[in-house]
């Protein structure tokens, strides 16, 4: 409709670097927050670790018994290559043209330590304890 002309009539600025998100109807607002897209980016990836630890952790607990500690070593190792990647792709944060990147790091980094604290504290030792017994 209208707002899909809009979007496709109007030029993009990437130079903004910002998101909007908004809750509400057409005449009320909930709430409003605006993001950078650095934050914007870190949120959505800690957002998808999440997701991916319901994923392992349902597959490590209700899976197959003989196969539960793939969803252990699986969720292992896509944390670690998560860091890896990250590292690889981003500067570092501490070199003078990464001034947004901290943020994208910070958040991938404690999001990893997040989401390996709650797994091995909640699901890894069940999942691989089926798995063996």
């Amino acid at each position: 409709g209208l707002a899909t002309r809009r979007m496709v009539d109007s030029a993009v600025s990437w130079a903004a670097k910002a998101v909007s998100l908004r809750v509400g109807g057409v005449h009320w607002t909930l709430w409003t927050i605006e993001l950078s897209l650095e934050e914007a980016f870190g949120i959505s990836a800690a957002l998808t670790q999440l997701a991916l630890l319901c994923f392992f952790e349902n597959w490590g607990l209700h899976g197959p018994p003989q196969h539960r500690w793939a969803a252990v070593a699986s969720h292992t190792v896509l944390l670690g290559a998560l860091t890896i990647v990250v590292g690889r792709i981003f500067p570092r944060p501490t070199e003078p043209s990464a001034s947004g990147v901290a943020v994208v790091c910070l958040c991938v980094m404690v999001g990893n330590m997040m989401t390996a604290a709650l797994a091995a504290t909640t699901w890894w030792r069940v999942a691989a304890a089926a798995s063996c017994g």
